[in-house]
């Protein structure tokens, strides 16, 4: 009897095991909690699909807002409000997006079952409160209204809006509030607010000639030595990233607006953009494969950097020697820095 007894409390045990809520964490670094406490998705942002940097037909999450929908069949006929449109929503890093480059499309079917009811709970026609909300959404990354955009969505989660609102740059030139930056000749803010944060003091960085080095133990890494040895050593070890890096190199240009590979760097402050910039060893580089991309992102914790190092809100960045800290990883069709949350502009050295 007792042996019985045993028997049945172990089935139970397992049991009870097995309906424990699973997370759903999927390879990328923004989590945000969704749904109960114990279910978290982790995302990829709306800059991420934008840049290229998901193969087209996969299915992913994507984290972003709803900032309106496009009233026909391509992007250009975007609207940044609510309206009477049920079949698609456009999805941005920023609640207060309204360039519709930095905007990706999100099909609403009505089919199958799941998708109908991503369509009924997040369209702007029956539920304009949606506007600006955040959401992560799990769908399949594809050609949609002329542009990258998702389609085949059949998951939803609502999420906490942690948006950045008083450090959000939307004015070039100063902190969207009307008041300009507070930044020092070196590029740190001065404000008193701790937004910017600086790396190690340059003094103890390598110098230039990394040759020989295990690529591990760099304490920052040249833009050369990325585009160089780095890849070699990404490619023979099949590393994807490093996280908390530093690399230095002179501001060039930037990689143009909806194009998602270093070959398309602009090195003339002709149509600058905000979601990046491009850094090289000199500051008269003109070829883009002796250049990197570093990703200019919009999460509150790398705001501070996206706005004081911007060349569409500082043309005179053009040119500068900078530090900066982030992720190395494949970045806009080469190894690049993403998620760059410090930086600094040293003296030259």
């Amino acid at each position: 009897m007792e042996r019985k007894w045993l028997y049945i409390v172990a089935v139970l045990m397992l049991m009870l095991h097995s309906c424990e809520k699973l997370n759903t964490d999927l390879p990328q670094e923004t989590k945000n909690t969704a749904g109960s406490s114990e279910e978290n998705i982790t995302a990829r942002s709306v800059d991420d699909i934008i840049c290229g940097d998901i193969s087209t037909d996969t299915t992913v999450w994507v984290c972003g807002y709803i900032v309106g929908y496009v009233n026909g069949t391509k992007m250009s006929s975007a609207q940044f409000a609510a309206g009477n449109k049920l079949s698609n929503i456009l999805l941005a890093d920023s609640p207060l997006e309204t360039d519709y480059h930095n905007c990706i499309p999100v099909q609403l079917n009505t089919t199958p079952a799941a998708s109908k009811q991503v369509r009924e709970a997040l369209n702007l026609s029956t539920h304009p409160e949606n506007l600006k909300q955040k959401v992560g959404i799990y769908g399949t990354i594809t050609s949609y209204m002329g542009t990258v955009g998702m389609k085949n969505v059949t998951k939803h989660k609502m999420l906490e809006d942690d948006f950045d609102y008083e450090n959000y740059n939307s004015t070039p030139n100063n902190n969207g509030d009307g008041t300009e930056n507070n930044n020092d000749e070196t590029g740190n803010n001065n404000d008193g607010t701790g937004n910017t944060p600086t790396p190690q003091d340059p003094e103890n960085y390598d110098d230039n000639d990394l040759s020989g080095k295990d690529p591990l133990s760099i304490d920052t890494y040249t833009v050369s030595y990325m585009r160089n040895e780095l890849t070699d050593y990404f490619n023979e070890n099949a590393i994807a990233s490093i996280t908390e890096c530093t690399v230095k190199g002179y501001i060039v240009g930037y990689v143009r607006k909806n194009k998602n590979n270093i070959s398309q760097t602009s090195f003339e402050l002709t149509f600058p953009v905000e979601s990046n910039i491009v850094l090289a060893d000199s500051p008269n580089e003109r070829d883009y494969n002796n250049c990197i991309a570093v990703q200019l992102s919009t999460g509150s914790t790398y705001l501070p950097a996206r706005n004081a190092l911007n060349l569409s809100a500082h043309p005179e960045n053009l040119g500068k020697y900078v530090i900066v800290l982030g992720r190395i990883e494949k970045y806009m069709g080469a190894l690049g820095v993403k998620n760059t949350r410090e930086y600094t502009f040293p003296e030259e050295d």
